[in-house]
Order: C-alpha cells, then sequence, then structure tokens
C-alpha cells in the first residue's frame, strides 16, 4: 500500500515511525543545531540526523517503497516564530542539491546557495539513474 502510494503520488503518510524517546531526542538535536540561527540545510552533516535517515530508510514500511540505492541528500529545518519569521507561502521545494553541475539534456533549472549547486528540474527519466 504505501509503496503504491508513494509511487503513484510522490509521498505516503506513515504513522509512528518514531517512538517518543526518538521524537524526544530529535527535538533536543534541533535546538541545539539552530541555537545561533533559524535553521539549517546542511542538517545531514550531523550524525544524528545521519543516523534518522538511516532509520527511516530501514523501515520496514518505508524502506520497501525506496529504490535499492536510493541515499537521503539534504536535511532542511528552519523554525519559524512570531520573533523571527519571513514571508515564504507554502511550498514544497524541489531542487536538490549535488556534487557538480553537469551539462546532461534531462537536468536544467541550475541554482547555488551556500556554495552547492541545486537541480531543480529533473526529467522523469532520471528516476531510473539510481535504481
Amino acid at each position: 500500500m504505501y509503496t503504491t502510494r508513494f509511487e503513484d503520488d510522490g509521498f505516503a503518510i506513515v504513522a509512528d515511525v518514531l517512538d517518543e524517546t526518538a521524537c524526544a531526542s530529535i527535538s533536543a538535536s534541533l535546538g541545539q543545531a539552530i541555537s545561533e540561527g533559524t535553521g539549517a540545510r546542511s542538517m545531514l552533516e550531523m550524525p544524528w540526523c545521519r543516523a534518522l535517515a538511516q532509520t527511516i530508510r530501514l523501515h520496514p514500511l518505508i524502506g520497501p517503497a525506496l529504490p535499492e540505492r536510493a541515499v537521503a541528500v539534504q536535511c532542511t529545518y528552519f523554525e519559524k516564530s512570531r520573533d523571527q519569521n519571513w514571508l515564504v507561502p507554502l511550498h514544497q521545494d524541489l531542487s536538490i542539491p549535488v556534487r557538480e553541475k553537469i551539462d546532461h539534456p534531462a537536468l536544467s533549472g541550475w541554482s547555488e546557495k551556500m556554495a552547492r549547486y541545486l537541480c531543480s528540474r529533473l526529467k522523469r527519466s532520471c528516476r531510473n539513474w539510481w535504481q
């Protein structure tokens, strides 16, 4: 069921992936990670975040929906509050960070943020590259 939903919609909602203890630990880690700002795009550089990505990848309902060689490429977290707010409407970020910019007909929409290349337009045929 989750695999079909993920394939059809590009996402699936899976309840109870983490228990309360894991959620509390993540919350504490997030507090430390953003203590000097509103958030970060480079959370995967932190060991706890890489471990979280692996936990999610190995989950019995999530793992089967992912390509065998799929990896997390970015974990972004921003915390808005009454004191720290900026006007960005609800949206889905479709750009993915990549190691280098390459010239390929299936890739377009290149940009650069925080010294990283981002590609925002991957043609559907690219999905099979990592399978």
